[in-house]
C-alpha cells in the first residue's frame, strides 16, 4: 500500500478512537448495572446489546489486525448472535403489527424458495419414481411366476404320487385275486390232469404238452372264472343262512329256558 494513502487513514482512525473514548467515558466511569437500572426495559436491552456488540467488534478487529481469520473464530458466531438480539429489539420497537407483517413476508419468501426448490427437481424425481415402480412391478411379477411354477410342480408331484399309489393298490389286488383263484382252481386242475392222464403217464412218465395246455387254459378260461364267482356267492349265502339259523336257535333256547 502507498504511504501517501496510509497517512489519511491513520489520521481518521486516531480521530475515531478519540470520539469513541468520549462516547464510552460515561459508561466507563460508572458500573453498567447502575447505568442500566435507571433506564426503561427496552432501553436497558439496547444498552446491553450495543455494549456487547461494541466489545466483540473490537475483539474481531484485534484478531484481524494480528493476522487471524476472525470469521472462523468463535467471536464471529457471538457477533451474529448479538445481531439477532438487535433485530428482536427493532421488532419490539416497531410494535406487533410490524412483527406480524415481517413474519408474513418471511413466510412468503420461505414458501417461494420451497416451491422453487421442489419444482426444480420434479422431472428427475418423477423419472426415478417411475423407474422404481417398474422395478417393483417386475420383481412382483417374477415372484408371482415363481409361486405359480412351484404350485404347478407340487400339483404334478402329488398327482404322480397318487397315480403310483393307485397302481400299487391295483397290482396288489390283482395278485391277491390271482392267488385266490389259483388256490381254488388247483384241485380242479389236478382232477382234470388225473382224468386226462394216459396209461403211460400213470407209470410215472412226464405229463404231455396237451395236459399242460389244458391246465393253463383252465386257469384263463372266463367261464371258469364265472363259475368261481358263483361258487363264492353261494358259499357266502350259505354262511349267512347258517348264521341266521344259529341266532334263531339261540333265541328259541333262551325262550325254552325262561
Amino acid at each position: 500500500m502507498d504511504t501517501t494513502t496510509l497517512a489519511p487513514l491513520l489520521s481518521s482512525l486516531s480521530s475515531s478512537i478519540d470520539d469513541l473514548e468520549d462516547a464510552l467515558h460515561p459508561l466507563l466511569q460508572t458500573p453498567l448495572s447502575q447505568t442500566a437500572s435507571k433506564l426503561p426495559l427496552l432501553d436497558k436491552a439496547k444498552l446491553h446489546v450495543l455494549t456487547t456488540y461494541a466489545i466483540e467488534s473490537l475483539l474481531f478487529s484485534y484478531l484481524s489486525l494480528n493476522g487471524v481469520n476472525a470469521k472462523n473464530h468463535p467471536i464471529f458466531a457471538e457477533i451474529m448472535r448479538v445481531k439477532q438480539y438487535n433485530e428482536k429489539i427493532k421488532l419490539a420497537e416497531a410494535g406487533p403489527g410490524a412483527a406480524a407483517n415481517r413474519t408474513q413476508m418471511l413466510d412468503k419468501g420461505a414458501a417461494q424458495r420451497f416451491v422453487r426448490a421442489g419444482l426444480a427437481g420434479n422431472e428427475r424425481f418423477d423419472r426415478e419414481r417411475a423407474e422404481r415402480q417398474v422395478r417393483e412391478k417386475e420383481a412382483a411379477r417374477e415372484k408371482l411366476e415363481a409361486l405359480e411354477t412351484a404350485k404347478v410342480r407340487l400339483q404334478a408331484e402329488m398327482a404322480s404320487r397318487k397315480r403310483k399309489a393307485e397302481e400299487i393298490e391295483e397290482v396288489a389286488e390283482e395278485e391277491q385275486e390271482e392267488g385266490s383263484e389259483d388256490g381254488e382252481l388247483e384241485p380242479e386242475a389236478e382232477k382234470m390232469e388225473q382224468e386226462d392222464r394216459s396209461p403211460v403217464q400213470e407209470k410215472g412218465e412226464v405229463p404231455s404238452e396237451l395236459v399242460k395246455k389244458k391246465k393253463l387254459g383252465h386257469r384263463n378260461d372266463p367261464e371258469k372264472k364265472r363259475l368261481k364267482a358263483e361258487k363264492k356267492a353261494e358259499k357266502k349265502a350259505e354262511m349267512n343262512a347258517a348264521k341266521r339259523q344259529k341266532k334263531k336257535a339261540k333265541k328259541e333256547a333262551k325262550k325254552q329256558s325262561g
